[in-house]
């Protein structure tokens, strides 16, 4: 394997590159898994090359006749980001985080105070700034995006609920599950209770197990208020037969946060 062999060659998924073949024709690819899929409807034809990184030029190159002439655009405020979660690691948080969060899939190895020191630091990075480290992937990364939007749902609540249930879809442990169902929305909570049942009731039925345990944890907050707690049990109702490990934690958790709230009134 050649020395510059990309590290995350993930990141490259999806990317939309100009490629330049030696007879001048040029059309657009996508990446899937280290493999380009030429968007050319005439043809299936796909192209199975290594990816090189150059370093410290932001630019990809491919084996064999194309070359690719687009440079891949990394956000500055971002790669600052994760030159601090790199510098701020450490092997022993790192192989902690694998035991506690097993399901979690690239770890930088920072520890969560340190991630929420990173969330006030960088809180001002609005939308777009969660949405590149949410994309970039990374334990840390996905934590701090669901982190950050906490401080600036209420500019947007429409948008920031969209983005919620986007971001779900990728969800693959029950950390960032749970820090997005629980701090994410929580200052709109009350006051967008109708919005949150609403993707709640989206959610529950998908069969994705951390959907699934997100529509119990997204209404978490709203276990505090009375008014709100027939529409909570028929949701857990839904799902008290589940299988999945983690999904029945999420039921238990809410039977006793209900039984909380019933005992204080």
């Amino acid at each position: 394997m050649d020395e510059h062999f990309a590290v995350r060659p993930e990141l490259l998924v999806g990317a939309r590159l100009r490629l330049k073949e030696r007879r001048t024709t040029r059309h657009f690819c996508s990446v899937y898994d280290g493999s380009l899929v030429s968007e050319r409807s005439s043809s299936e034809q796909s192209w199975h090359l290594r990816i090189l990184i150059v370093p410290h030029r932001r630019e990809w190159k491919f084996s064999g006749r194309n070359q690719i002439t687009k440079q891949i655009k990394t956000s500055p405020l971002l790669q600052e980001i994760q030159s601090d979660l790199r510098r701020r690691a450490k092997q022993s948080v790192k192989a902690s985080a694998q035991k506690f969060v097993p399901t979690s899939q690239r770890v930088y190895g920072v520890t969560m105070p340190e991630v929420n020191e990173l969330a006030k630091k960088y809180k001002s990075g609005g939308f777009q700034l969660t949405e590149k480290l949410w994309k970039s992937g990374a334990f840390e990364e996905r934590m701090l995006a669901a982190k950050l939007l906490r401080f600036f749902c209420k500019k947007d609540p429409e948008r920031s609920l969209r983005q919620v249930k986007r971001w779900s879809k990728d969800i693959q442990d029950w950390a960032v599950c749970d820090t997005l169902g629980m701090q994410s929305l929580k200052p709109i909570a009350r006051l967008s209770a109708e919005d949150l049942f609403a993707v709640s009731e989206s959610l529950v039925k998908s069969k994705n197990l951390w959907q699934r345990r997100l529509s119990l944890v997204l209404v978490e907050e709203l276990t505090k208020y009375p008014e709100h707690h027939a529409r909570i049990r028929k949701l857990v109702a839904r799902l008290r037969s589940d299988d999945e490990y983690y999904v029945k934690k999420a039921v238990g958790w809410l039977d006793r946060n209900l039984k909380k709230r019933i005992g204080r009134k």
